[in-house]
């Protein structure tokens, strides 16, 4: 990897309030990455109003003032990382709001890294370095191509209700269905906009939404497979497995330790 294209983690940590706030006038020597967990965040860097739902990710420019607009009522959280890079550009991020992000388990992920001892120096680099990956992508899926059809246009709409929807017993034919395709077809146009097949997009944003759940909620793991539409709770873990190499309760167990602010 070029030189330019690596992070340096500062810190992090996941801000919650049941107050009415509003985001404090500030301008900071690092990168910082915001990801909207619960509530609205509305801010200003410069001269650019973002409005900032659940799931979205922005990043803010060092150097840049940046404070709230408007004050946010009842609950608010959101994940906040601090990081340095010569070269941002050269990781393939963009300036845009990311919308409805799924990988809100890799931000928790870096932060019990960051706050749990033991880990190597580079432990926390690598995982935003992993985290930054995953953001980039999302950027480029919601990039509309130029060339975009009927069929495009069809696969990021079922890419939305795949997101919405996750919390179902998805499949690839029933969706494709839904949307007027065969499956073969509707995943090798998914593919070519996503990079990854219709079958592969489901199955990891379900994965991101147990993630969430597990790392989120204090459900047990039954009643968060119940929660996911899964047969039985054996069927969940045997998925969570396959796809991410340990159980439910491993990945719950090893990612408990994050740092809260509330102010």
């Amino acid at each position: 990897m070029d030189g330019k294209a690596r992070v340096n983690f500062d810190y992090a940590g996941l801000f919650v309030t049941d107050d009415e706030w509003i985001h404090p006038t500030r301008t900071e020597v690092t990168w910082e990455l915001v990801c909207v967990t619960e509530g609205r965040v509305c801010l200003r860097e410069g001269e650019r109003h973002l409005q900032l739902e659940k799931g979205d990710v922005i990043l803010l420019e060092p150097g840049r003032e940046h404070a709230g607009t408007e004050p946010s009522f009842g609950r608010t959280s959101f994940f906040w990382v601090h990081f340095r890079c010569e070269d941002v550009d050269a990781l393939g991020m963009d300036r845009r709001v990311i919308r409805g992000f799924s990988g809100g388990s890799l931000f928790r992920r870096l932060l019990h890294v960051a706050n749990t001892g033991g880990y190597p120096e580079y432990a926390a680099d690598a995982v935003l370095l992993s985290l930054m990956a995953e953001l980039a992508l999302a950027g480029r899926e919601q990039a509309e191509p130029e060339s975009a059809g009927a069929a495009v246009k069809a696969a990021k709409e079922a890419a939305e209700w795949i997101r919405i929807n996750s919390d179902r017993g998805l499949t690839v034919a029933g969706t494709a269905e839904r949307f007027g395709y065969n499956g073969e077809y509707l995943s090798k146009v998914f593919r070519s906009v996503f990079g990854r097949s219709l079958k592969q997009y489901i199955c990891e944003t379900r994965m991101g939404h147990a993630c969430d759940l597990l790392c989120g909620t204090s459900l047990s793991v039954g009643e968060i497979a119940a929660q996911l539409s899964f047969e039985n709770e054996n069927r969940f873990i045997k998925f969570f497995k396959y796809h991410r190499g340990c159980s439910p309760t491993e990945f719950r167990s090893s990612s408990f330790n994050i740092h809260m602010n509330r102010r």
